[in-house]
């Protein structure tokens, strides 16, 4: 224990003996406390401690007699108050940050009273310190405690949040699939009972497979839109003449454009090419003609264009990814019912609509996005109340020369190219299957069938020799596409694959283990696309 007598203090040295016997007894007292006690002077030099402060910030008693009040404060910590602020002071309680001798810090209570002669001039300050490492401990426990709490309810909220999300995502893909499914199912009818002895029949029955085929295709879009939310894959990227890809979607949609709707466009200014992964821009472009028709219920004017764009820094606001230059913009204006500011604000949030309930996804402006700055373009909305709305997608320019868009709408009407081998095809489901046999017979292959991945691997075992292309689901029972790519590959390691799957490819990596190397083609296929791509596996 340090041991010290008591020092004559300003105020001590001329008390009468009994008085000085008292202080005595009360400096014995405080060593006795738990709580730290330290007297300085009106300069801020300790003149007394009790061991419980010594002990506390690791001194001896006799290290700190004499000092400055200051080597208890920690970096940024205030310098002892002056006696002039002392003059306005009575008492103070404070949190502070105490720094111990071997430099370590800790929280601690301050209580400070300001002690006066008879004049009431301040002639010290007594500060009693408390250690709240252990209070602080607990408020911070009790902190996270009420954060994690707070967290729970968040996540409760996010939770319902995302239901009703996906109540209103399920109403809008229902719609629209009913839709799809209307028309399929009413041309069905309608072809089964016509009379192919009768040329008006057989004329009618023409139309409506064109009908069926037509649904079939807006069925995919929809698809397509929904896993375009979360596709993380590379875009299939090539020079493109946007003008052409346009012009075909535009000679698709006038179909389901009313007649009450003049639809004007204009392809003609001569533009560059673009980078593009067309089956996103027909999406994107699919989606902005159905939004304009249903903004103008009583008819009115819709323009499609595309022209040549510089956009500069002051374009970069809601797309800050874009590299100032030359743009080719396509645009879709319409004089329809328009959209408020507080509308506006809220466009390219996922599954927002202004449409009726069950009328729309809320998807379409949030694809369109996603994709614009996959491809480093931009997206600009403009609307008013009662006017109508404009919006442009703008996508960098090339110097290099456009090309017609591979896999466009106009390239499954192309005359099909036929190959010639063997075909091993794996598909659980039968209709599918039944199909793909058709198209790969009609095509010139031989095609070897199994309904799941064992059977798929005992064909293969049997007729090794004859097989040139293995063409499988992904997801199918017993045995999976992954699972057969890799028993076939360990016997031969020179097999061709081609995997097909309605999943996006991403998925297709994590759901079904294959190696995003493999050749992939997405469903639905058409009879064009899979020609193509069989062609391309089988020619590398």
């Amino acid at each position: 224990m340090d041991s010290h007598p008591v020092k004559p203090t300003p105020w001590s040295s001329d008390l009468p003996a009994a008085s000085q016997d008292t202080l005595h007894r009360l400096s014995h007292a405080l060593e006795t406390m738990q709580l730290g006690v330290t007297i300085t002077d009106p300069d801020g030099r300790i003149v007394y401690t009790n061991r419980t402060d010594a002990a506390m910030h690791g001194y001896t008693v006799s290290e700190l007699l004499g000092r400055s009040v200051a080597v208890f404060a920690s970096e940024g910590e205030r310098a002892p108050l002056t006696r002039e602020e002392l003059r306005t002071l009575t008492s103070w309680k404070r949190e502070s940050v105490n720094v111990r001798k071997d430099g370590s810090e800790f929280p601690v209570e301050l209580l400070s009273d300001v002690v006066r002669d008879a004049a009431g001039e301040p002639i010290g300050v007594v500060t009693t310190c408390q250690d709240i490492t252990e209070r602080k401990r607990v408020e911070r426990a009790l902190t996270q405690l009420r954060d994690r709490e707070r967290e729970m309810l968040e996540a409760q909220l996010r939770q319902a949040q995302k239901l009703e999300e996906v109540g209103r995502l399920a109403g809008g893909v229902a719609h629209d699939f009913n839709n799809v499914l209307s028309v399929v199912l009413s041309n069905c009818e309608f072809a089964a009972s016509a009379d192919l002895a009768d040329p008006a029949d057989r004329v009618e029955l023409a139309s409506f497979l064109r009908d069926i085929r037509s649904a079939a295709e807006n069925g995919a879009n929809l698809v397509q839109r929904l896993l375009g939310l979360t596709r993380r894959d590379t875009l299939a990227m090539a020079p493109t003449d946007l003008r052409a890809v346009v012009g075909e979607i535009v000679a698709m949609m006038r179909r389901v454009v009313p007649a009450d709707i003049e639809m004007v466009v204009d392809t003609g200014s001569e533009v560059g090419a673009a980078r593009v992964d067309v089956n996103a821009v027909q999406q994107m472009l699919t989606n902005l003609i159905t939004n304009a028709r249903d903004a103008m219920p009583q008819g009115g004017r819709m323009d499609v264009s595309v022209r040549r764009a510089a956009l500069t820094e002051a374009d970069r606001g809601a797309n800050p990814w874009i590299e100032p230059g030359p743009f080719v913009g396509i645009a879709v204006r319409d004089s329809g019912v328009g959209m408020d500011d507080a509308t506006l604000a809220r466009v390219f949030e996922p599954f927002f609509t202004t449409k009726p309930a069950g009328k729309g996804t809320g998807l379409g402006l949030t694809l369109a996005y996603n994709f614009m700055r996959q491809h480093g373009g931009a997206i600009q909305l403009s609307s008013r109340p009662g006017v109508g709305t404009t919006v442009e997608l703008f996508f960098p320019e090339l110097a290099a020369p456009a090309v017609r868009p591979e896999g466009g709408l106009t390239a499954d009407r192309q005359p099909l190219r036929t190959g010639s081998g063997t075909v091993l095809l794996a598909e659980d489901n039968p209709a599918l299957r039944r199909a793909a046999q058709r198209a790969l017979e009609r095509l010139g292959y031989r095609v070897l069938v199994a309904a799941d991945g064992e059977q798929a691997l005992m064909l293969y075992r049997e007729h090794e020799s004859d097989i040139d292309l293995i063409l499988s689901d992904v997801v199918m029972p017993k045995m999976g596409g992954g699972s057969l790519y890799r028993a076939v590959r360990a016997e031969n390691g020179a097999v061709r694959f081609l995997m097909v799957s309605g999943y996006a490819p991403d998925d297709v990596s994590e759901r079904g283990g294959v190696d995003p190397t493999v050749p992939f083609m997405q469903k639905p296929w058409t009879l064009a696309q899979l020609a193509r791509r069989v062609e391309e596996v089988l020619g590398d």
